[in-house]
């Protein structure tokens, strides 16, 4: 589940019956006047209205969502709700506005609310401990353990990173998930930084629910539910499934890279979570709960003004602009105040997002993971708090058009198609691109970003061109849909699509925007340097370094990393091709660079620490790369392990900002076969079991508890490389290209740098010992990014005349582990079906969205 979101006078009513109430039961308000229907439009609200309808349709139907259900509340009314599409794509059974979703981490809002009830009643305080209401709690780290609150819980300021993986896959109980959560080490200091946790959030649940003596679904489903009228809402599985229930999907890829279509997705039972992201409800019920947040609860009163202000406000800074509140996000939009929060499980995706100030907000469910439709909803329904002109242009903007469509245009010229185009939809955050005519092929230019090459697969519509451009892109030059008289390009890539708007046929404007801005590259030298984000799960190292005489960001970002722009303000730099994004520079107390924040559009601020000096550039080397692989052929013993027909690995990971450690088991067979199983353990027992098997053509993940899965595409090369018997001695087999790039200082000692490429796959670079000629480190960085994952190796052994690092650290900062190796067996006799995965593969055909319609 991802991120994104009363003492008065209890009703007399409620005290009476509060008393009277059996042991486990919980006081359930009357329901309480609805928010009431706009029956008749006004002309304008309602064409807003009908062209937000298509906006949604259209936008849900190229990123591939079978269904979506959709309210707007408007001045304390319901002003939309329906569905579109499909909640059962393969039964052609149509959204209604009863079709149940889950609605994921918009869960939390309902825990939070559920807490501050409790505490009206005196049962608990904010500024409780948890373990007055759950005696089993406790953290790792001691000072956080005896100052931790219930608010704490609810604010995601608990220091913890997140630890799902202990029960996305497994069979665990709340206590379990509670428990193993106590077991992580820290990212931070107790309401040091704000760290989105599950874990903390099932603890408040569980909490409430504890004090009011009763089960966490039982203290919803009557304290909230019945008294705003959600009768078709629940937290049970097995009620879900007896509901008119959608269907949860997931996109499929082919092994191009392209979406081929969806299918079914993964059943969760979220019990373990509940409080956390449990809730299914349809877009009628959550239409209430929307209008009752809007009103602030003066309607039905569920908990005082000055508790609903408290559900409301911002409790924890994530950024100058962006708070949260309780179970709720607050930032803006367009410099009004937003308040929302998202909900993402396999197979749904949910936000639910207002304007308070406004009177306006929306609910959006969908049945496809992970999607991003919820930026294009904001758009266009938010579009109703614009006037007018503003208004109907912004929803322009928001229209992809008819991704069914796909006729494409008779070829032209290709100067027909040169011009400077506009991207994006907020005006504070535009960007110009060009596409210019260089050698008599197009090209796509856009600020921070490579320069892309096209060439045309038929009529308009254009390919970008390998080896590092973005796999599956094309893009389709068109009039617009509505205008006829205006043109644009439409950018497509796998799971997304995006609109440029074609502003002059002369490209010069778009190929100012693109060209570097002037440094003082002397300047800023001081800010060379390795950096990390120790307070939040990022997994990067970004560098500041010169790059072909520009100083830049790489490890964020695209390939060749983001150039930093001066601005008139000391310290603070933009990054060309990222409008809104800044990186201002910290300084300690001696004035020296001490790292820098990642400022966000104000949304969000991430704060890197510099950790290490780059490594100084040392002379060419004057080995061949293949020379230089004869040496590491030797070193580690190559010749020796051809001999050799399998391996067996065993190894044992710490993750210890998770709770858990890995009991790891590989074994391979000469010359590509591979299976590599993970079994997670904690509160000393095992909790789940994941894999990857390569059968020396396909490819498989095991997930825990459910169907293994096919690998496709560049994932499939990858695991292909990642099990490669001899990769030393058969480099030439394993890669399409292998180039000996430079020679560098790693921790203090030379060390070659192998650059790595397999056919349509991840670039791997190898650290080689200019020394002992072996390899103390690989980088893996995916096709179009700077983003690396590093992997370093140390305490080498001989084993059967072959050497082994016996210890292996991947990640960096807090996604750090570490992997010691047990044992390592050559030739060993392997089990029946080793390299076969576990259980039937889950691999149906996929179904088509694009072209399925609407009901």
């Amino acid at each position: 589940m991802l991120r994104r979101l009363l003492p008065l006078t209890i009703l007399l009513a409620l005290t009476t019956v509060a008393c009277a109430k059996r042991e486990g039961e919980v006081a359930t308000p009357p329901a309480a006047e609805q928010p009431a229907a706009i029956e008749a439009h006004d002309p304008e609200l309602q064409a807003a209205l009908d062209r937000i309808d298509v906006i949604v349709d259209n936008k849900r139907r190229e990123l591939h969502v079978p269904g979506v259900a959709l309210a707007i509340i408007k001045d304390g009314k319901i002003v939309h709700a329906r569905g579109y599409g499909y909640r059962d794509l393969e039964a052609k059974l149509p959204v209604t506005p009863q079709t149940q979703f889950a609605i994921g981490s918009a869960t939390k809002a309902f825990t939070a609310l559920a807490t501050l009830m409790a505490e009206q009643e005196g049962k608990l305080s904010l500024s409780d401990s948890p373990k007055k209401c759950v005696p089993y709690f406790k953290l790792k780290d001691p000072e956080a353990d005896a100052n931790i609150t219930i608010k704490n819980l609810l604010t995601h300021s608990s220091g913890l990173g997140r630890t799902d993986e202990s029960w996305v896959f497994g069979h665990l109980s709340s206590e379990d998930v509670i428990r193993i959560a106590g077991l992580a080490k820290p990212l931070v200091k107790l309401n040091e930084a704000f760290n989105y946790q599950n874990a903390m959030y099932t603890t408040a649940g569980v909490c409430a629910a504890t004090v009011l003596g009763t089960e966490y679904a039982a203290l919803i489903a009557q304290r909230i539910f019945a008294p705003l009228g959600m009768t078709g809402s629940n937290l049970s599985l097995a009620e879900f499934e007896r509901a008119e229930h959608a269907v949860g999907y997931e996109i499929r890829t082919g092994d191009d890279g392209e979406a081929q279509g969806v299918i079914r997705a993964w059943l969760m039972n979220l019990a373990p979570q509940a409080p956390a992201g449990a809730i299914n409800s349809n877009i009628e019920d959550m239409a209430k709960w929307l209008a009752f947040v809007l009103d602030r609860g003066e309607t039905n009163k569920l908990v005082s003004p000055e508790r609903m202000e408290q559900f409301l406000s911002p409790q924890m800074k994530i950024s100058e602009e962006s708070h949260y509140a309780l179970g709720w996000f607050v930032d803006k939009w367009r410099n009004k105040k937003k308040v929302h929060h998202g909900g993402n499980v396999a197979g749904f995706s949910a936000m639910v997002a207002m304007l308070p100030e406004e009177k306006l907000g929306y609910v959006l469910l969908t049945n496809l993971s992970a999607t991003p439709l919820a930026g294009t909803v904001d758009e266009a329904v938010f579009s109703l708090a614009m006037p007018g002109k503003a208004g109907a242009l912004m929803r322009e903007l928001a229209d992809p058009g008819d991704p069914a469509k796909k006729e494409v245009s008779a070829e032209l010229p290709l100067a027909d198609e040169v011009g400077t185009y506009e991207i994006g939809s907020d005006p504070k955050y535009m960007l110009k691109a060009a596409v210019a005519l260089e050698q008599d092929k197009l090209v796509l230019r856009i600020p921070g970003q490579p320069a892309y090459a096209l060439t045309r697969v038929e009529g308009r519509r254009f390919k970008f061109l390998p080896p590092e451009a973005p796999r599956a892109f094309y893009i389709t030059f068109r009039q617009n849909e509505q205008d006829a008289s205006k043109a644009e390009a439409y950018v497509e890539q796998p799971g997304s699509a995006t609109v440029l708007r074609k502003l002059a046929d002369d490209p010069a404007e778009g190929l100012a925007a693109f060209a570097l801005p002037k440094q003082d590259v002397a300047a800023m030298k001081e800010l060379y340097g390795v950096y990390e984000a120790p307070k939040m799960r990022l997994g990067l190292s970004p560098k500041i370094q010169r790059k072909d005489d520009r100083v830049v960001i790489t490890g964020i970002g695209g390939l060749q990393g983001l150039v930093l722009t001066p601005t008139d303000a000391k310290d603070t730099y933009g990054l060309h091709g990222a409008p809104g994004i800044s990186v201002l520079i910290r300084r300690n107390d001696k004035g020296a660079v001490a790292g820098f924040t990642l400022d966000v559009r104000k949304q969000q601020e991430i704060i890197f620490d510099r950790t290490g000096e780059l490594p100084p550039q040392l002379p060419r080397p004057k080995l061949s790369a293949e020379q230089l692989f004869a040496k590491m052929a030797t070193a580690q013993g190559a010749k020796r392990l051809a001999t050799h027909k399998t391996m067996v690995v065993k190894a044992r990971t710490v993750r210890e900002h998770e709770g858990m450690e890995v009991e790891l088991v590989s074994m391979q067979e000469a010359p590509s076969k591979g299976a590599v199983r993970l079994t997670f353990t904690a509160l000393g027992r095992d909790i789940m079991t994941t894999g990857q098997v390569f059968d020396g053509e396909h490819g498989y993940v095991e997930l825990g508890k459910y169907e293994p899965r096919k690998v496709r595409g560049r994932g499939l090369t990858d695991m292909r490389v990642a099990f490669a018997f001899n990769p030393i001695l058969d480099y030439k087999r394993v890669f399409a290209s292998v180039e000996l790039k430079e020679m560098v200082m790693l921790d203090g000692k030379k060390a070659y740098v192998v650059e790595q490429r397999p056919e349509d796959g991840s670039v791997i670079t190898l650290y080689v010992d200019a020394k002992s000629f072996l390899v103390v480190r690989r980088d893996h960085r995916p096709l179009g990014s700077s983003a690396t994952n590093e992997e370093r190796m140390e305490d080498f052994r001989k084993v059967d005349g072959v050497m082994i690092p016996f210890k292996v650290t991947s990640g960096s900062g807090a996604t750090r582990a570490v992997t010691t190796l047990t044992e390592v067996q050559f030739d060993a006799p392997l089990p029946a079906g080793a390299f076969s995965p576990r259980g039937k593969v889950y691999d149906p055909e996929p179904l088509d969205v694009v072209h399925a319609g609407s009901p």
